[in-house]
């Protein structure tokens, strides 16, 4: 009797753990763009300010693509802010490239 009633609920758990994947049926990639988006180069003095001007630079094309709900770099994936200093007393140069995703819960 014992392991039947185990069969049970392991059944019930199998049924159970199905319903909640049918219920979430859309994948967390489902929810991004296909491909990288590259923001504009952006130039200063100091690197930190340069890569939030990179991530804005990034937001603002992938506003005029997708809209505003995709502009958020926290739900962002494959994210890359790349730096590059030419020489000492030079700017910085940077530009970010991210896989744009949606922000709306």
């Amino acid at each position: 009797m014992e392991i039947k009633s185990s069969a049970y609920v392991a059944a019930a758990a199998v049924a159970l753990f199905g319903a909640t994947a049918i219920l979430d049926a859309t994948p967390a990639s489902a929810r991004c763009r296909g491909g990288l988006v590259r923001g504009e180069m952006a130039h200063g003095t100091l690197q930190t300010l340069t890569e939030i001007s990179a991530r804005s630079r990034w937001r603002t094309v992938v506003r005029a693509r997708y809209g505003s709900s995709y502009t958020r770099w926290s739900v962002a994936t494959d994210k890359n802010v790349d730096c590059k200093k030419g020489e000492p007393g030079r700017k910085w140069h940077c530009r970010a490239v991210a896989r744009p995703c949606d922000g709306r819960s």
